[in-house]
């Protein structure tokens, strides 16, 4: 399983992000999104992002 963290600010990037524009990222990992490639979480990664393995 992975996620996408703000590089920056170490946060997640939110399941709802689509929808809620304002705000992107939580320190909540239960909040934050989830793939189940890695493949499928770079398709969207911004260049402030990258990709996480939750398996770590």
């Amino acid at each position: 399983m992975y996620t996408v963290i703000n590089t920056q600010t170490k946060q997640y990037l939110r399941a709802d992000w689509e929808e809620h524009r304002g705000q992107l990222y939580t320190h909540d990992i239960d909040l934050a999104v989830k793939f189940e490639s890695w493949h499928d979480a770079e398709e969207i990664t911004e260049t402030t992002e990258q990709v996480v393995d939750l398996t770590n």
